[in-house]
């Protein structure tokens, strides 16, 4: 797709106009979380983020996992990923899935996933 800055001058320029583009009001995040899925359960996870500061911790709130599973009932891009989530001012939001490949690891049980991986994929 090339350069993401010149793709949205190009969709604000009416160049891309089957292009579908979701945009989302401004939101104050208080916590963030990322939580890695395996065959559609929670594995383990890590608070990252603190009041928008760097911070972390494997301490995960029932509440943002109770919210996470609600999620993954609903949908999920594949089923087994990585969910990053946000306290808001609104409640929990997701802010993004990633491929569980590539994300960093904060403060998040290592081994325990690595475990569930192997016991999910090699029986």
């Amino acid at each position: 797709m090339g350069n993401p800055i010149a793709l949205f001058k190009g969709i604000l320029l009416g160049r891309y106009l089957d292009m579908e583009v979701l945009i989302a009001p401004l939101q104050i995040i208080l916590k963030e979380y990322r939580l890695f899925i395996v065959k559609h359960s929670i594995v383990t996870g890590s608070v990252y983020k603190l009041a928008g500061k760097p911070y972390v911790s494997d301490l995960l709130d029932e509440a943002a996992l109770q919210y996470a599973e609600s999620i993954i009932q609903q949908w999920l891009p594949s089923e087994s990923c990585v969910m990053d989530l946000a306290l808001t001012e609104q409640g929990y939001k997701v802010i993004e899935f990633n491929n569980i490949n590539s994300s960093g690891f904060y403060a998040t049980n290592v081994a325990k996933l690595i475990q569930a991986l192997e016991y999910a994929y090699n029986g």
